[in-house]
């Protein structure tokens, strides 16, 4: 799995100007690229995995890109397509080819600013009575999310393979969006899936939610 990531050391960046970077780079290719922007030409949504995401990193300007996301991203650099701005003075912290899939040994991971509920979800959890079932719930959500991005990108698993183990969770208030409140969590995990750092889980990914980073 190609996983590409670049930071643009001459764009400043905060966290709440994600969209309009987003906005911008579509601007700049003339909304040419459905890996950018994830809607097909009639205008309706599609509904994948994003594999271009749009990130605040270390206060500046940042993409990720997975798969073929990760070959355009490239492209787009060498072409000189995203503007001036992005053509130059910018840092690769990633580009490998990352051998994701299910294995044996458990891995500990942080995921940071996750969206794991979607509303109806986000109903059932607050209305939990224990912190052991908050949990519990929270992991089946983030094992969803595993599943739902393994069999996206065809990595072979049998029904129980895989597990997740909630190590560390600590939720803050998240924006309200199109009028639906959200709460966001700061997560530690244990997978028994091996997974490239950097990539997104839960809802949002492609605005730079759910960031994930091994830790051992």
């Amino acid at each position: 799995m190609k996983t590409f990531f670049v930071l643009f050391k001459k764009q400043r960046l905060e966290h709440r100007q994600v969209e309009a970077f987003r906005k911008e780079l579509n601007v700049y290719t003339a909304n040419r690229y459905d890996l950018l922007h994830n809607h097909s030409p009639d205008s309706t949504f599609i509904y994948r995995y994003p594999r271009v995401q749009f990130r605040s990193y270390k206060g500046y300007a940042a993409l990720y890109g997975i798969a073929e996301g990760a070959e355009l991203i490239w492209n787009l650099l060498g072409s000189g397509e995203l503007g001036k701005n992005f053509s130059s003075g910018y840092e690769i912290i990633q580009n490998e080819d990352f051998p994701a899939g299910v294995g044996d040994t458990l891995h500990t991971y942080s995921v940071k600013s996750v969206y794991p509920f979607n509303a109806q979800n986000y109903f059932v959890y607050r209305h939990l009575g224990s912190l052991a079932e908050k949990a519990s719930f929270m992991e089946l959500k983030m094992g969803t999310h595993l599943v739902k991005f393994c069999n996206e990108f065809g990595i072979a698993f049998n029904k129980g393979d895989i597990q997740v183990n909630l190590i560390d969770m600590h939720k803050h208030p998240g924006p309200e969006i199109k009028d639906e409140k959200m709460l966001v969590f700061d997560l530690v995990m244990k997978t028994n899936l091996v997974l490239p750092d950097f990539m997104g889980l839960g809802r949002f990914k492609s605005h730079g939610a759910g960031v994930i980073k091994k830790m051992s």
